[in-house]
């Protein structure tokens, strides 16, 4: 696992389609559930679906000590899924708390995101500086202000709360999004905005209670994540008849993911094996030739072509038909900010997830041959042929192909009266009989192969 600081994602949006969004709420009173259930209109005053909001100031400081932070960790949180989590979030460098560095997910479990106001306003016992209260006199918060949470997320949108912080009763705000199971894979981005409700707190100055705070408080963020729930595929195309051996997998998906342009999310990778099943034939074959081959391939790089080559270079196998397996999996080094099916393991001990078989042992087996086919041994006649008399010839064949026989020249059906051996043979002997309407002493039915690339 490779760990280590790495910059903060940019805060990007790509509007994608959501069904629906469900929430988690409180225990809250009748008057408390009406204002969490305004009319749509109305919720989306804060947050336009798929639009993105811009970041507020971080929070309090020596500066501002009135401003308002935001937490995605607060105190008995259980974020799901676990690229959501602090520990998580901190192997790939992020060690801020109102900031999410972006993820893969499947949406299984269901995400769940908690959050919490960090403000003077909300610390019960705590000091509330008397500028943020229009004076000079420092005092100390006796009731937490109230907070609504607004959402948006492409297309739909919604208000929560009022939540109050500090409570017992209380666990932290979450939002629950019910629906990313359903959604298409994409990429999305939660936008959410944290609305401290005016004059909901109350702070001790002295002998008075003050209403805190006196003017409304925001602030926003975003949290992106890739919803990836389809397993990768590919188009297979064996070139199986040739100097070389090779797979060609074309049209792949999914594209690798990064979560900013420094970290990669995951890599699409295609293992690529097979192992002989026969040879074509008794024939001898050159030394120091393999029986078997086994490739990885990987596309990293999602401005390349969706393209990607298993390449076995010619003398390297024995001739003959092959059983071949292939899978498509996902590679990720950040195994703590991708949730995905299947987590296993490769080789090299990343991790690998969404393992799918494209082809195995219960498909045709694939020939491949690297030299070219040929005759030999053709036999015929020993006399001449006469005018529409017809003519038997043997032949063997060594290596794959169709065979077609040719009489003067021209091309003749391979039909069983005309090529008894028929069609497809690799090697051994075959017979076929020639009708010539013109003199044959002098002309030999010829025997061609051709090549064919089965999958």
């Amino acid at each position: 696992m490779l760990r280590g600081q790495v910059p903060l994602p940019a805060r990007w949006l790509r509007p994608v389609s959501v069904t629906a969004v469900e929430f988690h709420l409180p225990s809250l009173a009748p008057a408390t559930v009406l204002y969490a259930v305004q009319t749509h209109a109305q919720l989306l005053q804060g947050a336009q679906p798929g639009a993105t909001i811009a970041p507020a100031a971080a929070g309090a400081s020596a500066a501002n000590p009135c401003a308002l932070g935001i937490t995605f960790f607060p105190p008995g949180a259980d974020n799901k899924p676990t690229g959501w989590t602090q520990p998580a979030q901190a192997n790939v460098g992020n060690t801020a708390s109102d900031q999410m560095v972006k993820t893969a997910l499947a949406g299984y479990p269901v995400p769940m995101l908690y959050m919490a106001p960090v403000s003077v306003f909300t610390q019960v016992n705590g000091a509330v500086p008397g500028q943020c209260m229009g004076g000079t006199v420092d005092g100390v918060l006796t009731k937490p202000a109230h907070f609504t949470i607004t959402w948006a997320l492409a297309g739909a949108g919604g208000v929560i709360g009022p939540f109050t912080k500090g409570s017992k009763q209380d666990p932290p705000a979450n939002v629950t999004l019910s629906a990313v199971p359903e959604i298409p894979d994409g990429d999305y981005c939660l936008q959410l905005k944290m609305d401290v409700v005016p004059g909901s707190g109350s702070a001790a100055v002295g002998t008075q209670m003050v209403p805190v705070p006196s003017a409304p408080q925001s602030i926003t963020r975003q949290v992106c994540f890739i919803k990836m729930a389809s397993r990768p595929t590919a188009n297979v195309t064996f070139r199986s008849c040739n100097t070389s051996f090779a797979v060609d997998l074309m049209g792949i998906t999914p594209k690798p993911m990064f979560a900013n342009p420094q970290l990669p999310l995951f890599s699409t990778v295609f293992h690529v094996w097979g192992k002989l099943n026969r040879t074509f034939d008794r024939s001898p074959q050159a030394d120091n030739l393999l029986d078997y081959f086994d490739q990885y391939v990987k596309w990293s790089d999602p401005a390349s072509p969706p393209f990607l080559q298993v390449l076995m270079e010619s003398p390297g196998l024995l001739n003959g038909y092959y059983n071949v397996w292939i899978e498509g999996s996902l590679a990720t080094t950040y195994p703590d900010i991708v949730s995905l099916f299947g987590l296993d393991q490769y080789d090299d001990g990343s991790a690998k997830y969404m393992g799918v078989s494209l082809r195995n042992s219960s498909n045709r087996p694939v020939p491949i041959q690297t030299v070219r086919s040929k005759i030999a041994d053709l036999a015929g006649p020993d006399i001449p042929v006469q005018m529409g008399q017809a003519a038997t010839f043997t032949w063997e064949t060594q290596g794959y192909g169709e065979q077609f026989c040719y009489v003067d020249g021209q091309k003749v059906a391979n039909t069983a009266d005309v090529v008894s051996g028929g069609m497809s043979v690799a090697g051994g002997r075959s017979a076929g009989v020639a009708v010539s309407n013109q003199t044959c002493s002098s002309r030999v039915a010829q025997q061609q192969q051709q090549q064919q690339d089965y999958g």
